[in-house]
């Protein structure tokens, strides 16, 4: 259902004004909204977010992002809504988020193992009938298992990793390298991979340990 794990050496990343907590880049640029021609029980349109373009790593998911997690989807909400309350009358894709519950199988950072926790989640459709979108924001369903990075607002990266049906991942450098690059294209880069979903967790596990030595 979702697109192959394999990413380019630069991520397209969401800017809320806590994504990523990283001072390299600004907000997003802006939105676009365009009519549907799909027939639905209530008139809707499509707002759609446009990301930027940011190198991030594996250490610098585990440096800025506090709560990590691996678990498997239990609900989301049924509609969007905004986390925080808006500043303009006309909400932005970045801003209306669904709520996401998930049962931890492996807690790594920030969690345990068995505990039930709650985020966000970039996009949905809003009560009123606009369906909000980001261009490479992944969506979860439920009963997926995942991976995710939250951030200190409880809002999800924009990507959620999961194992295809041999339990393994594919990876781009970027997610490989363990060394912060705070935005800047890291010096020595990993070479892309393939590998089991425990593996690549265990790997994370020691990115988390080795930043707090």
């Amino acid at each position: 259902m979702r697109r192959s794990r394999k990413y380019s050496l630069l991520f397209p990343t969401v800017f809320l004004s806590f994504i990523l907590s990283l001072s390299a880049c600004g907000p997003v640029s802006g939105t676009r909204t365009e009519e549907s021609t799909e027939s639905y029980v209530m008139p809707y349109k499509i707002v759609h977010g446009i990301p930027c373009y940011i190198a991030v790593t594996l250490g610098d998911l585990v440096q800025d992002y506090p709560t990590i997690a691996y678990g498997t989807i239990v609900e989301k909400s049924e509609f969007a809504e905004a986390p925080k309350p808006l500043l303009d009358e006309e909400a932005q894709a970045f801003e209306m988020c669904q709520k996401v519950t998930m049962q931890v199988k492996r807690g790594i950072q920030g969690c345990e193992d068995g505990d039930t926790i709650t985020y966000w989640e970039i996009g949905g459709m809003s009560e009123d009938g606009i369906l909000y979108t980001l261009e490479g924001y992944d969506k979860s369903q439920i009963g997926e298992t995942v991976l995710v990075f939250l951030d200190p607002d409880r809002l999800t990266f924009y990507v959620q990793l999961q194992a295809d049906s041999e339990g393994n991942i594919s990876l781009s450098g970027d997610f490989m390298t363990e060394e912060p690059c705070d935005g800047a294209q890291p010096e020595n880069e990993a070479s892309a991979a393939e590998l089991p979903m425990e593996e690549y967790l265990d790997k994370v596990e020691k990115v988390v340990r080795e930043q707090k030595d």
